[in-house]
């Protein structure tokens, strides 16, 4: 009898924690929203950050893959590349929290609360989860949103090359 009770109760463990690890965001078909989403080449990024208008970079990777590197990370000296984009980590799990959070962007970053109508463009490592990230950003009202479909790896990639 005790070990039924045991394996009752574990049954039930596996079934609650199995489901409640996925999030709504994780359920979406990648495919699907792709297609409902603007996404942006490498060459486009480029050009919007060397046009000098002010670019906002959402790097929706976790912390400890942001210690390898971000977009326009600055170098030695403190300068970046392109010195009025501005790359902020928000991971995934905690973008619909933070964006709209006022005393994360005025105290943490020291950077004015984006608009709903704020230009802003969104990678990660590969294109995934940017993409995941707009459409929820879609979905919270703001207008103005693309992911960068190459993400960090080909950032790199193609930085490293000079392309």
């Amino acid at each position: 009898m005790k070990i039924i009770k045991i394996v009752f109760c574990c049954t039930g463990l596996i079934l609650l924690f199995s489901c409640a690890g996925v999030s709504h965001h994780e359920k979406i078909n990648s495919q699907s929203f792709q297609e409902e989403i603007t996404e942006i080449s490498y060459e486009q990024l480029l050009s919007k950050m060397k046009s000098g208008k002010v670019v906002l970079l959402i790097d929706v990777r976790e912390p400890y893959e942001v210690e390898e590197g971000y977009i326009n990370q600055p170098d030695d000296e403190g300068d970046r590349l392109f010195p009025k984009t501005v790359t902020i980590n928000i991971p995934l799990g905690e973008l619909e929290a933070k964006i709209a959070d006022e005393h994360f962007w005025k105290d943490d970053l020291n950077l004015p609360l984006p608009s709903h109508k704020t230009t802003l463009v969104v990678y990660c490592m590969a294109g995934i989860r940017s993409a995941q990230a707009v459409r929820l950003l879609q979905e919270l009202g703001y207008t103005s949103v693309s992911s960068y479909k190459g993400g960090y790896r080909e950032w790199q990639e193609k930085a490293a090359t000079g392309k």
